[in-house]
């Protein structure tokens, strides 16, 4: 089996430009069941893909639009893994949706409000 070190020139990818020191970046187009995605590769391509474990642990949301590091399947050039979101600054003034924890609760159930009393 050869190593990256011994692969001809010959064989070199066409998508050199599109590489980062991880993978390759492609863009997602839309969320598919499953956990799936569809992205489009820098050079054009359209392929499937799964988020990593690692993306999938920490809740990362994706959504149309964003950019992302991915890795192509050695047997099937159609299918991927999402390895890690790119942080982009036109992606940072994105509305993260509201947390649950600043929520007091009481017992079980949802938080209700007391009630005010009438004068």
């Amino acid at each position: 089996m050869r190593t990256k070190a011994e692969r001809p020139s010959g064989d070199a990818p066409a998508d050199v430009g599109a590489r980062t020191e991880n993978g390759l970046r492609a863009t997602v187009l839309a969320s598919l069941t499953n956990g799936m995605f569809r992205l489009q590769m820098k050079d054009g391509r359209e392929v499937v893909a799964h988020a990593a474990l690692d993306l999938r642990k920490a809740f990362t949301r994706l959504l149309p639009g964003d950019p992302v590091v991915i890795e192509l399947s050695p047997f099937d050039h159609n299918r991927a893994r999402i390895c890690s979101l790119i942080k982009s600054p036109q992606h940072s003034d994105r509305v993260s949706p509201p947390s649950q924890s600043g929520r007091a609760t009481t017992g079980r159930g949802r938080h209700r409000e007391p009630k005010q009393q009438e004068l």
